[in-house]
């Protein structure tokens, strides 16, 4: 008869699974406490960031705060800037929607030189009558060629009469007339 001693193979089985458990719960052990480690790791480095970002937030925060002020002060000038850019576009629309007399009159104002002075301005039939001093014949004259170029004018421009003003004094004015022939109105190119 044969006999197996079958415990024995039992307690060997179960000693090698004991040892196996152990090695298995070792390596658990080890994988946990390393994972702990690593998240503990990652933890404090989120933490450290979270820390520096919410000091920059901080720092941020306080710049603008501190620049508040000049942005204000931007906003005003702005708004500063649109009101007299309106302002101007406005006046630019004026300017355009002058009627006749006022450029005629801003023309012949132009084109006076110095030492001339009007004494009277008229306009007859399509004709401007134009009567003044000047200090000099060559006054007279620049006052006739600058109306001519103006764009209001037709030329020649008629100097009807030019005399000394005869009141006795050394360097008397000259008195003038002269009569300047109208064109339309000037288009838009025709301003200076």
């Amino acid at each position: 008869m044969i006999r197996i001693n079958l415990l024995a193979i039992e307690s060997h089985r179960t000693a090698g699974r004991g040892r196996m458990r152990r090695r298995v719960f070792a390596a658990c052990g080890a994988v946990v406490i390393l994972t702990g480690s690593v998240v503990g790791t990652r933890v404090c480095s989120v933490r450290r960031e979270s820390d520096r970002l919410a000091s920059a937030m901080a720092s941020a925060e306080r710049e603008v705060e501190d620049l508040a002020p000049v942005l204000e002060g931007v906003r005003d000038r702005e708004a500063e800037r649109s009101r007299l850019a309106d302002r101007v576009a406005w006046l630019d629309a004026r300017r355009r929607q002058q009627d006749e007399p006022v450029r005629l009159l801003d023309e012949v104002g132009r084109s006076l030189p110095d030492g001339a002075w009007l004494t009277e301005l008229r306009q007859e039939a399509g004709t401007l009558v134009l009567r003044g001093r000047a200090a000099s014949l060559t006054s007279v004259s620049d006052f006739v060629a600058e109306l001519e170029r103006a764009a209001s004018f037709s030329a020649p421009v008629e100097v009807v009469d030019s005399q000394v003003d005869d009141r006795g004094n050394v360097g008397d004015p000259i008195r003038f007339e002269l009569h300047a022939a109208l064109h339309g109105p000037p288009g838009p190119t025709g301003a200076r």
